[in-house]
Formats: structure tokens, C-alpha cells, sequence
């Protein structure tokens, strides 16, 4: 999330490498929200029985801090276009 960019969300291009990852932007609240969907868990199920999509939601997790990580620059921008 970064704070106070949610109405950045619809004017920004999602950057390819976001992307392939299935990555996408989106507002969540007052934030600009870099997301990648992971699948729903249910609190009232064995843990084990949604192992699956505990892994899936982890590895979605990791690609996101990635991205995130590898891209210092992009954010930097998106960062100044709040202040253009």
C-alpha cells in the first residue's frame, strides 16, 4: 500500500513485470494498493486440508516483496506524480 496515491490507481499503466506475476493496481482507501489475489481462507477449517492455498497465498507473497523490492524506482515516481 502507499499512503494517499489511491486515486493514482486508474491513470497509471500496471508496469509489465507487475504483471506477469499477476500483479495489478487497484485504490484501497485512501492507498494505492499493488495486489496480487491469493485464494480465501476459511478460519474454520483444518489447516491442513487448505495447505494448497496456503502455499499459493505464500508464494504470491514473495513474487509481491520482489516486486516490490525490485523496483525502488517505479515507486519513487508514483511517489512524485502525488506531488505533480
Amino acid at each position: 500500500m502507499m499512503n494517499g496515491l489511491a486515486h493514482l490507481a486508474k491513470r497509471l499503466p500496471i508496469p509489465g513485470d507487475l504483471a506477469d506475476i499477476g500483479g495489478y493496481l487497484r485504490p484501497a482507501g485512501r492507498s494505492l494498493g499493488i495486489v496480487i489475489d491469493t485464494p480465501r481462507l476459511d478460519t474454520q477449517r483444518p489447516f491442513q486440508d487448505q495447505w494448497d492455498d496456503i502455499v499459493e497465498a505464500l508464494e504470491a507473497a514473495i513474487r509481491l516483496q520482489g516486486w516490490w523490492n525490485n523496483n525502488s524506482l517505479v515507486l519513487a515516481k508514483w511517489q512524485i506524480l502525488e506531488r505533480t
